[in-house]
Formats: structure tokens, C-alpha cells, sequence
């Protein structure tokens, strides 16, 4: 019974060490409009290139203190669903993302609340995520009443929150809403921008995962990005 009791124990001790050595979970979470005027302009065909390239890169870092996970929640028509879980960076897994129908964008910030505050999915040790929401226009449910939800939620208020704006129709405001600062509001009038952008919050999350694991807080800039011009929305 003692050498029993002790074999439990020592088993769970190494359960406990190996727990305590596992790498934190660095979130990634994009919110993607496929409403329908996403399929204009070749806007959907260049964002889920610009995607796949981004899993590619991401699936890269090598920090064995930081795991990155991404999770891909679109949204258009009537509804906002996961289109890709939280799970390590598949480039080769992606599932392109077509367009359709209206822009549920209050419906998607409740899918990210969701999201986030499911334990079995994000751990509670994991870092504060990382969030990319993408729209040309402007939503067509009850926005307000999802931020306001989505302010009272632990990710509306830790989480780092960029918005990349396509086109000239995209509701400026409300991506500022979104981010809670109109810097955070990255414009997109071109392929090109679409994706120096991506290549942008690619190289974020890739500097947070880095100084995460250092114990240091260093973020990037866009300015570290040149102008590249191209045909325009």
C-alpha cells in the first residue's frame, strides 16, 4: 500500500514538473468579414493568401517558452463562426474563406467572448491574445450592444487589438471602437497594403513571442515597413 501510495506520488510530481515546464500559450485571433463586398476587387483571394502566409511565418518561432495559437472566427451573412479553432499555425491546413451576405460584426465579438473565456480551449496561464479584426463596411447587426458586452468581457480590456480597415467604405469609428485607440486602425486601400499589414502583425506577434520569453516587453512599429503601391479598391 506505501510503495503504491508512493509511486502515486511520484507520479504526479512529475506530472507537475512537466506541467510547469510546458511553453505558454501566445493567442492569435482574427476576426475576418466575408460579407459580400469582401468578394470585390479580389479583396477575400488576396486576405486568404495573405493568411496562409502568416500560419506559414508563425508556425516558424522557435521559442520553447511560447506556443502560438491561432483561431480564425468569420463573419458574414447572418452569422459569425469558427472557421479555424485555437490551435499551432497550419499554413497547409488552410481553408480558404469566401464571401457572402451582410457584416455580423456585434455577432463576432460575441464568438471571440466565447472564445476567450473557455478554459479548456485557452488556458488561463496563456498571455493576453493577440486580435486582428478585418472589414471593408460596416455592421449590419446590433454592434453596439456586442461591444458594449464585449467591454465588460477579460478581453476587452487585456488583449492587444489591431484593425486593418479595407477600402474607403469600411466605419472607421467603429474599428476605432474596436481597438479602443484610431492608431491601432491600420488602412488598407490596396492589395499590396493588405498585405504589408499582415506581414506587420505577423512580425508582432513574432517580436511578442520573443520578448515574452525574455522577460522584456519590447513591440514593434509600422514604421519599420516601407509604402508599397498597387492597383487601388
Amino acid at each position: 500500500m506505501l510503495q503504491q501510495s508512493l509511486k502515486i506520488r511520484r507520479v504526479s510530481e512529475v506530472a507537475l514538473s512537466t506541467n510547469l515546464h510546458a511553453p505558454r500559450v501566445l493567442p492569435v485571433i482574427v476576426l475576418a468579414d466575408i460579407s459580400g463586398s469582401m468578394a470585390e476587387h479580389a479583396k477575400i483571394e488576396t486576405v486568404n493568401l495573405a493568411m496562409r502566409e502568416m500560419l506559414g511565418a508563425l508556425a516558424s518561432v522557435a521559442e520553447p517558452e511560447v506556443e502560438v495559437r491561432v483561431a480564425i472566427i468569420s463573419f458574414g451573412g447572418d452569422i459569425a463562426r469558427l472557421h479555424t479553432p485555437l490551435t499551432p499555425p497550419d499554413p497547409m491546413g488552410w481553408e480558404d474563406l469566401t464571401a457572402n451576405g451582410g457584416t455580423p460584426l456585434g455577432a463576432a465579438l460575441d464568438e471571440l467572448v466565447k472564445l476567450t473565456e473557455n478554459r479548456t480551449v485557452l488556458p488561463a496561464n496563456a498571455f493576453v491574445p493577440t486580435i486582428l479584426l478585418i472589414s471593408d463596411g460596416h455592421p449590419t447587426d446590433n454592434f453596439d450592444s456586442a461591444l458594449a458586452r464585449f467591454g465588460k468581457a477579460v478581453v476587452g480590456n487585456s488583449s492587444v487589438r489591431l484593425a486593418l480597415r479595407i477600402g474607403p467604405d469600411a466605419n472607421e469609428v467603429v474599428l476605432g471602437q474596436f481597438t479602443g485607440d484610431s492608431n491601432a486602425v491600420l488602412a488598407a486601400s490596396d492589395a499590396a497594403d493588405i498585405s504589408r499589414h499582415f506581414q506587420f502583425v505577423t512580425y508582432t506577434v513574432m517580436s511578442r513571442a520573443k520578448s515574452s520569453a525574455q522577460g522584456t516587453t519590447d513591440m514593434p512599429t509600422l514604421r519599420q515597413f516601407g509604402t508599397i503601391s498597387g492597383p487601388r479598391f
